[in-house]
């Protein structure tokens, strides 16, 4: 939670505070054992740095390209190549992998964040999510018995 809340001000352009949240949740990350939280604070790490020009950019991408052998989620990826492509505009390889990587989780998951790097990558718009699936009309009516669910519930494991 402490790492996003860094990162939201990151994209507010609140630098400073954010750079202060990413080294306490890199520590917590660390402590507790946390590798995705760790590589994520990393990456941003980096990207505060030269935005606060504790760094050069051709610093921040040498630091930013080891994590390209790391063992990566799509998500992770997806982040790595649009921030390397973020700190130089012509590494369009990184742009072009964020774009395919971002198209294929929002077609999976339709989260806002995927959508925005997206049509900031691109120009394009991509299409509104689905629809999420029909909400039982007992459930949507507000007038539900818990014990009653719990026995639906076990009939369908029995089943």
């Amino acid at each position: 939670m402490l790492f996003e809340w860094a990162e939201s001000l990151y994209w507010r352009e609140n630098y400073a505070e954010s750079f202060t949240l990413n080294e306490e949740a890199l520590t917590i990350a660390r402590t507790i054992e946390r590798a995705d939280i760790v590589r994520k604070s990393q990456i941003l790490d980096f990207q505060l740095r030269v935005v606060l020009n504790h760094i050069d950019v051709e610093v921040a991408i040498i630091g930013l390209e080891k994590f390209l052998e790391a063992d990566l989620d799509n998500a992770e990826k997806a982040n790595l190549h649009y921030a390397l492509w973020k700190q130089n505009g012509s590494r369009q390889t990184d742009r072009e992998t964020a774009i395919t990587l971002y198209d294929l989780l929002y077609n999976r998951s339709n989260f806002i964040i995927y959508r925005s790097r997206y049509e900031e990558l691109t120009g394009n718009e991509l299409p509104p999510p689905a629809p999420s699936a029909d909400v039982p009309s007992f459930v949507a009516a507000g007038r539900y018995d818990l014990l009653d669910l719990l026995n639906r519930i076990d009939e369908l494991l029995e089943s």
